[in-house]
């Protein structure tokens, strides 16, 4: 499946209540990681966010999966955010790479670093977003004894 068809679930009205979901995980995420536990950056309020989507698409017409998925991309913003900044600031001051290449030139591999790790990370979360959001509809429906083909 590609990116885009993942950001067209977006704007399905079938998957609003996970993008609603994400979109709320958001601040709990943030106001988790700042208060809480700055370090490492926890992605608990997202996870949540995906399993309560896929639980709640199993009464729907929708995918499970996809609503995982949803709910990851919209709710993924502050985890990738912290974890993009701190791979910067790690590469750019890193003592021998910035002797051996020159700051300026440093600042360009640490922002080559910073979007590999946006990249990578958002492979995961969506990846885990997936599998939560089937989970979340595999829990609903042994609960409530719907099954769906």
């Amino acid at each position: 499946m590609s990116l885009r068809s993942r950001l067209r679930a977006l704007a399905d009205e079938r998957y609003r209540v996970a993008l609603l979901l994400g979109l709320a995980s958001l601040p709990v995420t943030i106001a988790l990681n700042w208060i809480y536990a700055p370090e490492p950056v926890s992605a608990t309020p997202l996870a949540v966010a995906c399993l309560g989507a896929g639980g709640l698409s199993a009464r729907r017409a929708a995918s499970g999966r996809r609503a995982g998925e949803v709910a990851a991309l919209a709710g993924s913003a502050p985890v990738l955010a912290v974890n993009a900044w701190r791979t910067f600031a790690e590469w750019a001051g890193y003592a021998p790479l910035v002797t051996r290449l020159g700051a300026p030139l440093a600042a360009v591999v640490a922002l080559g670093a910073a979007l590999l790790t946006v990249v990578i990370l958002l492979t995961v979360l969506l990846v885990v977003g997936h599998a939560l959001g089937r989970a979340g509809a595999w829990i609903v429906e042994r609960g409530s004894g719907v099954s769906r083909a």
